[in-house]
Formats: C-alpha cells, structure tokens, sequence
C-alpha cells in the first residue's frame, strides 16, 4: 500500500521524507502481524530513525546533535553534543551479519544483487541471520572531523527494574566495529533499548558514545509514534484489535478466529478483561476452544 504519491512534492528532502514514510507503511504496517512481534518492534525501529532523519532534513537542518537525533535517550553531555551530517536515508535488510568482519558494500536480503555503501548511502541496515548483539546500525559522520560515526541499536526485555548492572552488561557486548572502519578511526556509538521495565539508572553514569532508552522514555524519545503499535513487541489483552489477539493463539484458523472473538465478547461484559496469563487460560478451558494461548509478548494494561 503506497500512502501517497512523491511527485508532486517540490524538495528532494520531502520527497526522501515521504519515502521513508511509505516505508514505514510497508515494512511495518503491513506486515505487523505476519511477522514475530520483535520483529516488527526491530523492523519499526529502523523505519523510525529514517523517518526522523528524513524530518530533519525537510525542516532544513543539514546536521544534528544526537541530544536532538535522539531526545530523551540517557547519554552524556558528551555524547549529547557529537554533531553528525544527515544524510537521506532509507531502510534495507541486509543479508550480511553486523560485526568486526562486515564489508562497505551490504546486499539486500531479498535481493542480493543489489549492494549498498552503508558508510556513506543513508542505509538504515537490520542487521542480517547471526548477526548476535545488535539489531539496528547505520552510519553517518562527524559533523566536525568528517569522520565516520557507526550507530548500533540493541533491543531487549529486561524484565523487573532496568539496573546499571544490565545497562553495563548490554552495552559491553555492543563493542565490536567494523575492522575496515576502526582503521579509519570510526566512532562506535552503542544503544540499547528495553521494552519492559522501568529503569532504575538515575545515578548510574551511562559511557561516553552510549545511549540508553527505557519505556518511561519512548514518549519523549519517540513522540507521537510513541503509540505506534510496534513501537514495543508486546500486545495488550485487554486492548488489542482481534488480528492482534490472534498472534498470540495457537491452533487451526477456525479455532483461533473463534476464540479471538470470545476474548472479544468477554472484555466487553461487565466483569471486564483479563488479570494474568492463567486468567486467559481458565477462559480457554472454561469455553472449550480449542486453542493454545502464547503468553511470551502478552501484556495485561487495561
């Protein structure tokens, strides 16, 4: 589904800022419940950061602090202040797997003829099969020196309150570069994103060149796409639309068709929803469907 035409837009900016809007549509929208839930929060995180830099480039600005390329992220002033080009820029899965051995030139997964300088062409990679520890990366340069700077995007489920020991943990493993890149003398700049917990990391110093995002951060960090529905992985019980509900039950088409309307049916009574996973798989055996209940992305907001 294309969500508008770029011909008749009058900038180069905006018409990139359009691309990387459809998309958005594309690889996320239409996909969203075709895929795992991760993947549509790791595949929505790629088409995010295309979309904010293709904004800043319609809005005029030629670079950005990364306090303004990602507001609300914990870093230090340090790192807040490292200014780099923008450039426009686009989302490609990459066949190849992020790490010291990654080549300049990156294929498409789905196309391996096509091949992309991902130092210099504006590519939002999603980092390929094996590639352990980092999901997201991309690369733009120093405002200043000119030198490459490598962005690398880690995605966890930190469950219970996100401490400095994990944030240490993450980050330690997002080391690795590129050997042709550090020979240039590139700048690693490593980011992990929890999507559960709260953080508790108030007093905790986070490394030059690092950045960390919690929920209580995704508004600011996100804005309205805040409330995107894969901007986290998980699905909320009492909230999500059926197709969604239906990711998270397993069985025959019927069957899970069937008992996604009974979770329906039963959220809009006056007993309401659902507490917990046992509470949706008392409701299961108690209607006789003939289903398996996933809990792993299953959340319970009201």
């Amino acid at each position: 589904m294309n969500i508008g035409s770029t011909k008749s837009l009058a900038t180069r900016a905006e018409r990139d800022f359009a691309t990387a809007l459809n998309d958005m549509s594309e690889m996320v929208d239409s996909t969203m419940f075709a895929l795992q839930p991760w993947q549509s929060w790791e595949m929505f995180g790629a088409c995010f950061y295309a979309v904010r830099i293709n904004a800043l480039l319609v809005l005029g600005h030629s670079t950005a602090t990364l306090g303004d390329l990602l507001p609300g992220a914990r870093m230090s002033e340090e790192t807040r202040r490292i200014s780099v080009k923008l450039v426009p820029s686009r989302v490609v899965r990459c066949a190849e797997a992020f790490g010291s051995l990654t080549p300049q030139l990156i294929s498409n997964k789905f196309n391996q003829q096509e091949k992309y300088d991902w130092t210099s062409s504006g590519c939002i990679a999603v980092n390929g099969d094996g590639g352990a520890g980092v999901d997201i990366f991309f690369a733009l340069n120093d405002a200043v020196t000119d030198n490459v700077v490598v962005f690398v995007d880690q995605r966890k489920r930190q469950f219970g309150k996100f401490q400095p020991c994990h944030a240490k943990e993450y980050l330690g493993k997002l080391s690795v570069c590129p050997d042709f890149l550090v020979a240039r003398g590139a700048r690693l700049v490593r980011g992990v994103l929890n999507c559960v917990s709260l953080s508790n990391l108030a007093t905790y110093d986070v490394p030059h060149d690092c950045f960390l995002l919690s929920p209580d951060e995704s508004e600011q960090f996100h804005g309205t796409l805040a409330y995107h529905p894969a901007c986290t992985p998980f699905i909320s019980v009492n909230s999500a639309c059926k197709t969604a509900l239906k990711s998270l039950l397993r069985g025959t088409m019927k069957a899970v068709d069937e008992a996604a309307e009974a979770i329906l049916t039963k959220r809009n009574e006056p007993s309401g929803g659902f507490s917990n996973s046992d509470d949706v798989r008392s409701f299961i055996k108690f209607k006789r469907l003939k289903v398996d209940f996933d809990d792993e992305y299953a959340e319970f907001l009201s």
